[in-house]
């Protein structure tokens, strides 16, 4: 018996209830072929195990010595019963659909051992270290709580000859307590080992490298001889040579003949459908100068970005005659109730999106852009801003179509957090508890909002078009206005440190008395205020 398996051994003589112990010793009896022994230490447990995976390995070893008992370990395991079995069914096999207490007695005869599980011939088999039973030939006890009504009375196993234990040549036991120790040292002798290795074998590497650096060093170094020096006299001979050796050798420049004319051309160059006033160009050269990289070409208002270089300059944007530019331009949406009649009913607010979709097709792909509606919740176009392509353009005009109908403000407020309508249009919804810093807040006209969402998404400049001024409260409390401009400030100061933004704000409203706010809102950003009228 090796020195582990008599150890275990030992430790389930001290402690027989203990089924961690008893299981790992079954199983290390199985594995080395003796079968016999393995289920005799199941069957001399003196208790029934509550572990899911004792019971399944009590199950299956004493299906070969006492059916009835590896039964109802399986009953005990609820589903989990025998290999090939099921829950319920007989044993063995060949006995399904006759009840459990009716089966004759030769149906109840243990299984044959497997031949895996059976010793080599002339080896014997190990006897666990347990007391035998007081009487040879007596069958083993059963456990109180395997007996009751059907229990079919175990065939008797006869005990083998008890035989003493075998020690180590050194007359020791080890326990795997001691045995843990001794491990411990070696596995730390082998970490130290290890790394004393790898420290001797970089000192080496670091040798040959500066080694061969060093060849490589005095392989490359040149010796010049100084040359002699020349006299004043003698250096400006030479260069009286040299000169007059390059004048021989170069002739006179052409001269281009000059055209003069006393009168204007007859003659009339054809128009160019293409051409661009100088202040169109030189507003498309210059928007694109501000990036980091020249592409996308020159235009009416496209610049040059976008290329090579790692990031663009950006775009220009005209929305509403209010021209701006920027890496990242959002529009921020006013689309509460008090739009519609602000703007002069419908035909202000044809003008509105009429005006929104064509500052979006204006945009060139050297521009990101988003849109943020907001009522008493806010809408995004995206969830984080995208690039003005065709696709995108196409996107952000099916998005605006559905808002002023009446129908809803924002679909956030009457969809949720869904992210699609009632149409299929998808959005991005913006609720107070997924914005950072606008946790506890609520209200109408949500513009403080959708500036905090436009500051998530680093916008670099930022168009908010409104009515009025914004009635938020703060875990309950209403916030006058420098709250609300403070509240704002310190959610960009928190998100731009090495950027910033620009604010400018467009009222729509034919009453001036909650303009002075946007104002406000445009002076605190470094933008500019505008106020339209569409009715």
């Amino acid at each position: 018996m090796d020195p582990l398996t008599q150890a275990l051994a030992t430790q389930l003589q001290q402690n027989p209830h203990n089924w961690l112990i008893r299981a790992q010793l079954a199983e290390m009896y199985e594995r080395s072929g003796y079968g016999p022994t393995a289920v005799q230490t199941i069957l001399e447990a003196p208790s029934i195990p509550t572990d899911p995976n004792h019971l399944a390995l009590g199950s299956r070893l004493l299906t070969y010595a006492r059916p009835d008992l590896a039964m109802q370990y399986a009953q005990r395991l609820h589903s989990m019963v025998p290999p090939g079995y099921h829950p319920g069914m007989p044993m063995p096999p060949q006995q399904q659909g006759m009840p459990y207490a009716a089966m004759p007695p030769q149906a109840m005869q243990p299984q044959p051992y497997p031949p895996q599980m059976m010793p080599q011939p002339g080896v014997p088999a190990p006897r666990p270290v347990m007391p035998p039973p007081s009487q040879p030939g007596a069958p083993f006890p059963v456990p109180a709580a395997f007996a009751g009504p059907g229990t079919v009375p175990p065939p008797a196993v006869p005990q083998a000859p008890h035989q003493p234990e075998q020690q180590n040549p050194d007359g020791e036991i080890h326990l795997v307590s001691q045995l843990a120790p001794k491990r411990r040292r070696i596995g730390a002798s082998t970490l130290t080992i290890s790394i004393l290795l790898h420290v001797v074998l970089l000192i080496v590497a670091g040798i040959w490298i500066i080694a061969r650096i060093s060849r490589e060093d005095k392989k490359k170094l040149t010796f010049i001889n100084e040359a002699p020096s020349m006299s004043a006299n003698h250096k400006a001979s030479q260069h009286d040579v040299a000169m007059a050796k390059k004048k021989r050798m170069s002739g006179a420049p052409m001269i281009a003949t000059r055209i003069v004319s006393s009168a204007a051309s007859k003659i009339n160059l054809p128009e160019n459908p293409n051409k661009s006033s100088f202040g169109e160009l030189n507003a498309g050269m210059m928007s694109g100068l501000g990036g980091n990289g020249f592409g996308g070409g020159f235009g009416n208002s496209g610049g040059m970005g976008g290329g090579a270089g790692g990031g663009g300059g950006g775009g220009r944007i005209k929305f509403f005659g209010f021209e701006g530019d920027g890496q990242n331009i959002i529009l921020a949406i006013d689309t509460s109730g008090s739009m519609i009649p602000s703007c002069g009913g419908p035909p202000g607010i044809a003008k509105l999106k009429a005006e929104i979709e064509r500052t979006i097709q204006s945009l060139t792909p050297a521009s990101m852009f988003n849109i943020i509606c907001f009522g008493q919740q806010a809408d995004a176009l995206f969830e984080k801003s995208m690039r003005a392509m065709p696709e995108n353009k196409k996107a952000a005009i099916e998005f605006m179509q559905g808002y002023y109908t009446g129908a809803w403000r924002t679909r956030t407020e009457k969809f949720g957090a869904k992210g699609v309508d009632d149409k299929g249009i998808k959005y991005f919804p913006l609720q107070v508890n997924n914005v950072k810093g606008m946790e506890g807040t609520a209200g109408s006209s949500r513009m403080d909002l959708a500036l905090v969402a436009a500051f998530e998404r680093q916008a670099s400049a930022i168009f908010l078009l409104s009515d009025g001024k914004p009635t938020p409260a703060k875990d309950g409390k209403k916030l006058e206005e420098d709250d609300i401009i403070k509240l704002v400030s310190d959610n960009y100061n928190r998100m731009y440190k090495a950027k910033s933004a620009t604010i400018n704000t467009i009222y729509t409203n034919t009453d001036s008395a909650d303009e002075g706010f946007l104002k406000k809102i445009s002076k605190k950003f470094n933008g500019k205020h505008k106020s339209v009228k569409l009715d």
